[in-house]
């Protein structure tokens, strides 16, 4: 395998860990910003749009990159049920496919008979004299 183009895969840790790095940047920054607005040296209007500019891109790239987290973990989450669901079955008693069956029988045999005391004309009345 040629070293160059492998990566080792990130951890779970690693990205989330970079992603609370980033947060924490972006809040440092903006703290930065609120102090230089307190020593009143640069024009406020000037401070409050850096903090808006800052604030904005924040939540663009949060937004961008949970997106991307979200559907990761969907497909995590999806190949992770799947090995569960292979272990159940693994597990499974065979003679519990015999009695899944037959309740599903039952079940279907009560459903006939509603369906057909449904389907079933009323009795006719009868006429006094």
């Amino acid at each position: 395998m040629n070293s160059l183009v492998w990566k080792p895969r990130t951890t779970k840790l690693q990205t989330y860990e970079a992603l609370y790095v980033l947060n924490r940047c972006f809040e440092a920054t903006l703290l930065g910003l609120e102090r230089l607005e307190q020593l009143r040296l640069f024009g406020e209007e000037h401070l409050k749009e850096c903090k808006a500019t800052l604030e904005c891109l924040r939540a663009k790239v949060n937004g961008e990159l949970t997106d991307e987290l979200r559907e990761n973990e969907m497909v995590e989450a999806a190949h992770f049920n799947q090995i569960l669901h292979g272990l159940e079955k693994q597990r499974e008693d065979p003679d519990d496919v015999f009695l899944a069956a037959n309740a599903r029988k039952q079940r279907v045999r009560h459903q006939i008979k509603a369906l057909q005391r449904s389907l079933a004309p009323p009795p006719a009345k009868r006429k006094k004299r």
